[in-house]
């Protein structure tokens, strides 16, 4: 139980970062000027205009991945799925 405990507030807190890091990117207002949605049409996806922004899209998606692998890594870990694992944290 305790393990499901820690692992429980470990995704609590990454979901809360994660979210307060997003929050500024959601609140930025889209098509400003260019009239975009009120012809009730589909919009486009707008590619990144300059390289810094595609480097910094490039971060981002390598640092999720990132934590999807080191998640899927401590489920393994945890659940004592490994040989050389017996499920238990132990200081080292």
């Amino acid at each position: 139980m305790e393990t499901l405990k820690k692992l429980s507030l470990v995704l609590s807190a990454t979901i809360l970062a994660m979210a307060l890091a997003m929050g500024p990117a959601f609140a930025a207002e889209t098509g400003g000027g260019e009239g975009g949605g009120e012809s009730g049409g589909p919009e486009k996806i707008q590619l990144p205009e300059r390289q810094h922004d595609l480097v910094g899209l490039l971060l981002i998606g390598a640092l999720g991945a990132g934590g999807l692998a080191a998640l899927v890594n401590a489920r393994k870990q945890l659940r004592g799925e490994r040989d050389q694992a017996s499920g238990e944290f132990r200081w080292r």
